[in-house]
């Protein structure tokens, strides 16, 4: 998902944030994107329950709705929360019955593939993470924190462990290295 580059740096605020809608709610052509195509999937779990996986409870669910993004201008500061809003706002409509939805949140992927490691060897706990994060955001000075900031903080504290660069990295480095 990548940003159009004139407007990204054109600095005004509403051509941006009309961008931002296209990425994140609905595309030129009326196309559901990012938050909207959450709220159907939640809307469907509510209608339907979890048809894919016959082995998903039909109650309590928590469900944890991320958008995943690659361009780092989708990282900057406040934009969670605004779309965490505009999130909320659907999901108010949809009077979700089956569990607990928590907060919408955007990750950049770079930050799975930096600790698919850490994630694949439990160490760290994404969903705890997620939490800490929302409870985070709700307050008055971290409601504008994007998750890449907090992460990092994060990580900090809680995973003591440094296990370096995750072992894809790795392996595909020996490789390139091993080709010279």
């Amino acid at each position: 998902m990548l940003l159009n580059a004139n407007v990204k740096n054109s600095a005004d605020k509403s051509s941006l944030f009309d961008e931002f809608d296209k990425k994140f709610v609905a595309n030129q052509k009326g196309d559901a994107k990012g938050i909207t195509q959450l709220i159907r999937a939640v809307n469907d779990i509510n209608e339907h329950s979890i048809v894919f996986d016959p082995t998903a409870p039909e109650k309590n669910l928590e469900i944890y709705p991320v958008v995943l993004y690659t361009d780092y201008t989708f990282g900057i500061e406040g934009l969670n929360k605004v779309y965490k809003a505009k999130f909320q706002k659907e999901l108010d409509l949809i009077k979700f019955t089956k569990g607990d939805v928590k907060d919408v949140t955007f990750i950049n992927l770079n930050f799975l593939e930096i600790r698919e490691y850490y994630l694949q060897k439990k160490l760290l706990d994404l969903f705890i993470m997620l939490d800490c994060y929302h409870k985070h955001t709700n307050t008055p000075d971290g409601a504008t924190t994007n998750f890449e900031v907090f992460s990092s903080a994060y990580m900090k504290e809680y995973v003591s462990e440094n296990l370096g660069t995750p072992a894809s990295y790795r392996q595909v480095t020996s490789q390139i290295i091993a080709a010279k």
